[in-house]
């Protein structure tokens, strides 16, 4: 089960604002930022599951939206066989403003449906910004597609964190909740979780649930091996 955030906050967690430290996930939103703000802009976005794709993908939404512009965010798994969705936004409140279309989770389309996405928004919002998200298939559908809409889309890539970023949000939470921790325990997180973000949270979210159940205790390298265990089992 997914603890309580309320519960996850008292322990220390503060998993949003730990996300915004990641060097990889800024990176990529400044890249998306500034290929948004071209009339017309195409981009891509990709990296590996739990990666923070669609976290990155959120906060490029709010950061449109903060701006006044006007964002419309959808997802691959809405897309009929065939065929690629188009929500009616052509009012003349949508029109009026920097429209820019989020397409979440486009590894997961049919062969020809992003070329038949991009060319239907390049036909009825040609000033339409635009930016294809997903996992790593999104590139090999791309270099399927070969022209999308006559413009190279720029490419931001959310990569798994650095052994010195998992380290910086491990040791910030625990320290913060008060857990006492073996030196080997950042890096353990980080090695078991292979930089990936999502479950650097699961475990450590885990890690601080148990700790605060036996607050004396400090937390081993060996705890966590375990946890990852048993997690494991409970997903399989």
């Amino acid at each position: 089960t997914t603890p309580d955030r309320r519960e996850l906050a008292r322990c220390g967690v503060r998993a949003s604002s730990a996300e915004r430290t990641a060097g990889g996930q800024q990176a990529a939103l400044a890249r998306l930022l500034h290929a948004v703000g071209q009339a017309g802009g195409l981009a891509v976005l990709c990296g590996p599951g739990g990666a923070g794709v669609s976290t990155v993908l959120g906060r490029l939404a709010a950061e449109v939206d903060a701006s006044g512009g006007t964002v419309v965010r959808l997802s691959a798994t809405e897309f009929d066989r065939g065929a690629a969705p188009l929500p009616a936004i052509r009012t003349g409140a949508a029109v009026a403003s920097v429209v820019t279309i989020l397409l979440d989770d486009a590894h997961r389309a049919a062969d020809g449906q992003l070329g038949v996405f991009v060319r239907r928004v390049r036909d009825e919002l040609p000033a339409a910004s635009m930016v294809l998200a997903g996992q790593g298939r999104l590139l090999t559908l791309l270099a399927r597609e070969g022209d999308l809409g006559g413009r190279a889309p720029l490419r931001a890539t959310v990569r798994p964190w650095s052994a010195a970023e998992t380290e910086a949000v491990v040791t910030a939470s625990l320290e913060a909740a008060g857990v006492a921790y073996e030196a080997l325990v950042p890096a353990t997180i980080h090695e078991i979780a292979a930089g990936i973000p999502r479950g650097i949270f699961q475990l450590l979210e885990t890690a601080l649930l148990v700790t605060a159940v036996q607050p004396a205790r400090q937390l081993q390298a060996g705890d966590l091996e375990q946890m990852h265990e048993s997690l494991s089992l409970a997903a399989a």
